[in-house]
Order: structure tokens, then C-alpha cells, then sequence
């Protein structure tokens, strides 16, 4: 009889370790968005290790406990591809999934999407309903570099095409909008420049957009 209930027990046992391994719930919400919008990427998971269907060189973050998956798709040619989803709660328990996509070519950054989705309604775009908060250019210019003359030169130099990308937080609520310039991404990477490369690595401008847990939107 104890042998029998010993074994009952490491059934048991085993059941729920593959359960906790196989119940993902970031996985389970990713793989439910738009096919569009994740460009056809599915993750799975096998005894908690978790892979995607990339041929090319990635890595992934299942985080459970904080809400956030990320994908980084370094490709093959220089440039890298993120996918970051990340859950934010209203106060009554309500989950909102945050989904941010953006590349980065070798120069620049392209590619972006940042867009919301209520996972209880058949994830339903729920973006204008969240996200309704309005970042001005001067916004940006209190940011360190922005001070810079030389900075302004390389701005103007090519009358800079201005670009926008979001990180999803992997703790706390708060989002980082970043801002930049093609022409200063072209200065660095390109013609090698050290002013330019100082000012991206060091100063690179962004501005947080923060959680209301109380009322259910992005505030500044």
C-alpha cells in the first residue's frame, strides 16, 4: 500500500512539473497574436526550454512571473529584429498586453509597432482606448545631447529623417520612448564618426510613459 501511494505521489509529482513546464502563459499570448504582427514566429516549449521557428540566429526570454517575452532575431546580415510583449493589470485585474516591435538594419531602426491588445476579447486592438498619450519634439529636447551644437549640425545636415522606438519594461510599468535621427545613426555607423557615435551611445534621448494601474492607461 505505501508503494502503491509512493507512486501515486511521483505520478503526481510528475503530472504537475510538466504542467508548470507546458502552460506557459507569455508563450500562450504570443502565439495569439496577429500572425501579421509577429511575422508568422511561433514559440514552443518542451520540458520549460522554450524555442521559436526562426531559421536565423535568435535568443528568446520567457519571463512569467514579470509578464514578458522577448524575442531578438539577430538575422544574418547585420541588422536585428526585436519582439518584446510584455502584461500590465488594471487594479482589477484586468490584463492589457503590451506588443513592441523594432528593427535595427545596421543603421538605423525600422520596423516599429507598438500596439495593445485585450486578450479576453479575441485580442482585440485596444490601443486608442490605452495609449492615448501625446509626445512632443520638445519632449526630447530636454534630453542631454539635444544641448549640443554639433549635435544640431549633424541633424541638419541631411535634414534628418526623425524616427520613434518602445521598449516594453521587463519589471515595473514604465515604457522608454526613444527618439532619433537617420542622419545621426548615418554619421556613426556609416562615416564612423566618433562625435556621433559618443552622442547615441552615451545620450541617446527618450522619454518614459508610465502605468496607471487605477485607471487603465499610459500616463506621462
Amino acid at each position: 500500500m505505501k508503494q502503491q501511494v509512493k507512486n501515486l505521489f511521483i505520478i503526481v509529482l510528475s503530472f504537475l512539473s510538466f504542467s508548470s513546464y507546458a502552460q506557459s502563459k507569455m508563450v500562450k499570448y504570443f502565439n495569439m497574436l496577429p500572425s501579421e504582427k509577429r511575422h508568422n514566429v511561433k514559440v514552443t516549449e518542451k520540458n520549460g526550454k522554450f524555442k521559436t521557428d526562426i531559421e536565423t540566429p535568435n535568443s528568446i526570454v520567457v519571463d512569467d512571473k514579470n509578464g514578458f517575452l522577448q524575442i531578438v532575431d539577430d538575422g544574418t546580415g547585420g541588422g536585428r529584429l526585436t519582439y518584446q510583449l510584455a502584461m500590465f493589470k488594471n487594479a482589477a485585474g484586468k490584463v492589457v498586453l503590451g506588443f513592441s516591435r523594432f528593427g535595427f538594419d545596421g543603421v538605423m531602426y525600422d520596423g516599429i509597432d507598438l500596439t495593445f491588445f485585450d486578450p479576453d476579447n479575441k485580442m482585440a486592438d485596444v490601443t486608442a482606448k490605452v495609449f492615448g498619450v501625446k509626445i512632443e519634439n520638445s519632449d526630447y529636447q530636454k534630453a542631454p545631447y539635444k544641448g549640443s551644437a554639433r549635435l544640431s549640425d549633424f541633424v541638419r545636415k541631411e535634414n534628418s529623417t526623425e524616427y520613434t522606438y518602445y521598449e516594453l519594461p521587463r519589471q515595473g510599468f514604465e515604457i522608454k520612448v526613444f527618439h532619433g535621427y537617420v542622419s545621426l545613426d548615418n554619421a556613426c555607423k556609416q562615416e564612423r564618426n566618433k562625435e556621433a557615435c559618443f552622442f547615441l551611445e552615451q545620450y541617446r534621448p527618450f522619454v518614459t510613459v508610465k502605468w496607471d494601474k487605477a485607471k487603465g492607461i499610459f500616463v506621462r
